[in-house]
């Protein structure tokens, strides 16, 4: 067990297509998710893409929903963000900036760190909104951390040592995303009524505007 990102990178290394679809245990997609996702990714030029995403309780019917969803945010974009729960990556991405990080100590907070590595290297990268996943949240890490005893599997401070960010650069870091997030939450639901990335609580919808 080499950790989160140690799976990542050796599921890519063993991958022979231009594209390599990461994706958690955790989830349920919707129809064609991973088509719809690569057709996205083409369209719109991105390089590593990820599908919007649900997290929280089932207790909705899912497909029903997707299918709602995914035409009514067919075509949206957000441009500069992806996640871990699921995202795909072009071979000359790996081939121009590396494989995920397989530092344990980052313990969770990988797929931040190739996010980060790919936004300074210029690699586009974004978020669709032509298929979804429901995410169940974390089973493996929740699990780890009740047998273990372990409130974080990683290294706060270690993983922002790696970014290169000291305690100011941190804080700013935390700020731009929630402001991104807001953002982007606010033009989703103006022009759609949903956003890339919600949650499913006491049988209601919230819209998730953090990173």
């Amino acid at each position: 067990n080499l950790g989160c990102g140690g799976a990542w990178t050796q599921g890519a290394l063993l991958a022979d297509s231009e594209w390599a679809v990461l994706l958690n245990n955790d989830v349920l997609v919707c129809d064609h998710a991973m088509d719809r996702m690569l057709d996205a990714a083409e369209r719109h030029g991105l390089d590593v893409v990820s599908p919007a995403l649900v997290e929280g309780a089932l207790d909705y019917d899912f497909h029903a929903h997707a299918q709602a969803f995914c035409t009514a945010m067919a075509g949206s974009l957000r441009k500069g963000w992806f996640h871990g729960v699921c995202f795909a990556v072009r071979r000359r991405v790996f081939e121009s900036i590396g494989f995920p990080d397989t530092d344990r100590q980052l313990g969770g907070r990988e797929d931040v760190e190739f996010l980060v590595r790919c936004t300074r290297n210029q690699v586009p990268v974004g978020t669709v909104g032509d298929a979804l996943l429901h995410h169940f949240g974390s089973i493996t890490q929740k699990a780890i951390k009740l047998e273990t005893g372990e409130k974080d599997l990683g290294d706060r401070a270690h993983f922002y040592r790696k970014i290169g960010l000291g305690w100011l650069g941190r804080k700013r870091f935390k700020t731009e995303r929630r402001r991104m997030a807001r953002d982007w939450v606010a033009a989703e639901k103006g022009a759609h009524g949903w956003s890339m990335h919600m949650h499913r609580e006491g049988g209601a919808w919230a819209h998730a505007e953090y990173l």
